[in-house]
């Protein structure tokens, strides 16, 4: 009489889709037992996928075949090949490791003997099918969660903040989930400041209840689905991008990417040469006598480098940097804003940031509708408790949860208060920055300075020992900044000018012009437009 080990497999899946049943094949098996005179040694149970031997009964069978001398099967049973694997590679393997263990692997609805050469052909049928099958389920899969993902569905565990909630008609969707969304809320709120660390604000929330661990807490910050985004993965042909999602985001995009410009500062921050901040012109200036491009050189003194912007050409001219800076730092520090435009600028300013002012707004009467209803929670406590309904352990229960959630969103009102306040005393700093460039052009760091002077110089700037402000800078500058050596003249009719109340930026630039008796045409007056919404991201970036 042969022995046998009875190996009965089903996932999860496989239930839910097709039926598969575990005792529906305990039976199949039993009776084919019983029918060929095999002795049944034990059954074995696995509730896993097929698509590697890396399950955990298997592994547990293999150990004791390998280790248990008394326990050594003639066969390991089960009906179906695709119930010992769905992957051709790993499916020869194993017969071969069970090969050598003199352990032979049979399917009693698809048997096979090995002896036949042929039959291992079938075999490869038979795995080679399931595998199909299952490569197919999973791509069907994965692009039911992309095209979900494109729609803006969630696909995946509510994140922390949200929880999942079935519909009327049994379709699921996230929610907020309180107090956890506060505590979100909170630590984007922390972090936009720039003034903690992360670790500081995780230390912070987690002393007023946030349950979660510091590794979770770095997914929640850097994970777009709290601005209202939605991942989707990328394919053969697509990269992957973000999708708007059908769910409420807890914070705005502008504020989740100020927090990832933060993060991402603090993770990059590099040490910046004195060479590349000394040579900050380099690029931009022109050789007086040959007319070429100058370099940038650091000769080596006694006891420092002294930095040089020189001619590569023949004629061997260089100056000193630090000289040449200096001339041109105080030619833009001439630099005035004519008021009209200041004004205009603080206009273009807040319609830039208009959606983190919509959101802290919202984020206020979110905050106070939050609060009434954890009072209502604790008076309809206090209410149960007088009428016997629920005990006073309860009760101090669920008003101590209350009070906790109405301090942690009392911190957070006062947070978003201060910083409603700090907005428009920044916003007026920013019109200072707009007027006197050269106060901005200090705060801003190298790379930012650079693209500052690209907006407001020319393309050549000759090295001259009196460089002149009108000769330095460009169309745009000259007309923002009211410098008397532009005229500008050019014919506008009256029905041009702005006649109501809409924002219309080159519209607002041309009337403001021809208001000054100057008249502009309508490409100058784009350039200005860009010249101001660029000026105002820049100035974002510094607002203190």
């Amino acid at each position: 009489m042969s022995t046998a080990v009875l190996y009965i497999r089903v996932s999860t899946d496989e239930q839910a889709i097709k039926g598969y049943s575990q005792r529906s094949q305990k039976e199949r098996l039993i009776k084919f037992c019983q029918l060929h005179n095999v002795e049944i040694l034990d059954i074995i149970f696995e509730d896993y996928s097929a698509k590697n031997f890396k399950r955990p009964a298997w592994s547990a069978m293999m150990v004791r075949i390998k280790r248990n001398k008394l326990f050594h099967p003639d066969q390991i049973l089960f009906t179906t090949w695709d119930r010992f694997s769905r992957n051709i590679g790993d499916a020869y393997y194993m017969i071969a490791q069970l090969e050598r263990l003199n352990v032979r692997p049979q399917a009693t609805e698809q048997e096979l003997d090995f002896a036949i050469p042929e039959n291992k052909i079938i075999l490869a049928v038979y795995l080679a099918s399931s595998q199909a099958e299952n490569e197919r389920r999973s791509i069907s899969i994965r692009q039911g969660i992309k095209k979900a993902r494109q729609e803006g569905h969630w696909t995946s565990n509510a994140p922390f903040g949200y929880s999942r909630q079935f519909s009327t008609t049994g379709k699921k969707s996230v929610v907020i989930k309180e107090p956890e969304a506060s505590y979100v809320k909170s630590a984007f709120g922390l972090l936009a400041e720039g003034g903690a660390n992360t670790k500081s604000v995780y230390d912070k929330l987690k002393f007023l209840g946030m349950e979660c661990s510091i590794s979770h807490f770095w997914r929640i910050i850097k994970n777009p689905f709290y601005c209202g985004l939605v991942a989707v993965p990328g394919s053969v042909d697509e990269k992957p991008h973000l999708a708007d999602g059908i769910h409420q985001g807890l914070v705005s995009k502008l504020l989740f990417y100020k927090v990832q410009d933060i993060l991402d500062s603090r993770k990059h921050r590099t040490f910046i040469s004195p060479k590349k901040e000394t040579l900050l012109f380099r690029g931009f200036l022109y050789c007086p006598i040959c007319n070429s491009k100058l370099t940038g050189i650091a000769s080596k003194g006694k006891s420092k480098h002294y930095y040089y912007y020189h001619c590569r050409s023949k004629c061997g001219f260089r100056v000193r940097a630090e000289r040449i800076n200096d001339l041109l730092f105080l030619e833009l520090a001439k630099l005035t804003a004519d008021k009209p435009y200041a004004d205009l600028y603080k206009k273009v300013l807040k319609t830039i940031r208009e959606e983190f002012f919509e959101e802290q707004s919202v984020t206020q009467r979110s905050f106070s509708v939050s609060i009434d209803k954890l009072i209502g929670r604790v008076l309809k406590a206090n209410e149960l408790l007088l009428k016997g309904e629920i005990e006073a352990e309860d009760f101090r229960l669920i008003r101590n949860d209350c009070e906790k959630s109405i301090s942690l969103i009392g911190l957070e009102m006062d947070r978003v208060t201060s910083a409603m306040k700090e907005n428009e005393n920044s916003l007026n700093k920013s019109v200072l920055d707009f007027s006197y460039p050269g106060r901005l052009l200090d705060k801003l760091e190298l790379p930012d300075k650079i693209k500052l002077l690209t907006l407001m110089l020319v393309d050549r700037i000759v090295a001259s020992s009196e460089p002149k402000i009108e000769d330095i800078t460009n169309d745009t500058v000259r007309l923002i900044y009211n410098l008397s050596s532009l005229k500008i003249s050019a014919k506008i009719s009256y029905e041009n000018r702005v006649k109501n109340d809409d924002f219309n930026l080159v519209s607002r630039i041309c009337n403001l012009e021809f208001e000054k008796e100057t008249a502009i045409d309508d490409d100058l007056a784009i350039k200005v437009g860009d010249f101001l919404e660029n000026y105002a991201k820049l100035t974002i970036k510094v607002l203190s």
